[in-house]
Order: C-alpha cells, then structure tokens, then sequence
C-alpha cells in the first residue's frame, strides 16, 4: 500500500508517493544498464597484473575508466624504472598482461 506524505516546500504543498519496490524495480534498471550494447568491455580486471607494452614495468590495476569517444583507460599501481612507485592512466592499448 502506497504512503503519501505532504511536504511544506516553499509555502507550496507538494506530495510524494512512495511504493514497495515488489517487482525489483531498481535491481531490474541496473541489470539493463550493464546490459547495454555500447557499454564497454574491459581487458583487465580490477587487480590484475600489466605490463607497459613499451618497457618492463609491470604493475597492478587499481582503477578502470571508459570513455565514450576513447579506448577504455586503466589506473595503475607500478614500480617505475628508476625504482620509484607510482601510479598513472595508461590506454588500454598501452598495457598488456603481466606474465608471471
């Protein structure tokens, strides 16, 4: 059964209704959300282990990120060349997988 509430906004009277989600609404909505076409696959996982194509740094994902208009793009964790750590975005076609 709905319950209706009267909210004073601005000297106007507005009225909310709110409904059991019964049918799994929401849960509903965020499985077709992620069901979408033109969502984006990601290569690796969060945690994963990468490699910088062009060197030997290897590190670990600690972030993802997709663009519209852009390859997906990966937070990574890794040990720099000259023995420093840090962290930086680098396109997915920048990565590849750690071998171990």
């Amino acid at each position: 059964m709905a319950t209706r509430e009267l909210i004073p906004l601005l000297g106007v009277r507005c009225v909310r209704r709110f409904e059991p989600d019964t049918e799994g609404i929401l849960a509903r909505l965020i499985k077709e959300s992620t069901m979408d076409e033109g969502t984006a696959k990601f290569m690796f996982s969060m945690g994963d282990r990468v490699q910088m194509a062009e060197s030997t740094e290897v590190g670990t994902v600690v972030g993802r990120a997709e663009y519209q208009a852009s390859e997906n793009h990966y937070f990574v964790r890794y040990r720099a060349g000259d023995g420093r750590q840090t962290e930086c975005w680098w396109g997915e076609s920048a990565l590849a997988a750690a071998e171990d």
